[in-house]
């Protein structure tokens, strides 16, 4: 009997990595602070995003949100009537972006213009954020109240 054993020491993040690390630099190069908001639906995230926004505009700063969801444009539009430079970003599949998608949408945008990306996605905590760009981008995971019995 012959035996042959097949490496599998391929890493499937790899291209992921990969293009996060190239975000990552795209980013810092541009002194650009990025900011991952990730949750359920219905938690808040884009009321929060538009308030802090606004407010960031006001204080000066240049806000670019990127609105990240399987399919639709209804978070888009909030974030453009709130005032907000926004690019919507649909899947087709996943709930979460990956660094395939920020790389695909952030084509042909001048980074230079902001000071400030805003990424909200429908995720949990537990979506995959292996890269080099989701490690160094600051995170907050929302979860919708738990009902309260009386």
């Amino acid at each position: 009997m012959h035996i042959i054993q097949a490496g599998m020491e391929t890493d499937v993040l790899k291209k992921n990595s990969d293009l996060a690390h190239g975000i990552y630099h795209r980013f810092k190069e541009n002194g650009i602070r990025s900011v991952d908001f990730m949750g359920s639906i219905g938690s808040g995230k884009t009321t929060l995003i538009c308030e802090m926004g606004k407010r960031l505009a006001a204080a000066g700063k240049r806000v670019l949100v990127i609105a990240g969801d399987v399919t639709g444009d209804d978070d888009f539009k909030r974030f453009r009537a709130a005032g907000l430079d926004a690019i919507n970003c649909n899947t087709g599949k996943e709930c979460h972006l990956e660094a395939h998608d920020i790389n695909r949408v952030l084509d042909g945008v001048d980074l230079s213009k902001y000071d400030i990306v805003i990424i909200e996605t429908s995720a949990t905590s537990s979506a995959p954020r292996t890269s080099r760009w989701a490690r160094t981008t600051a995170r907050w995971s929302f979860r919708p109240p738990r009902a309260t019995t009386w």
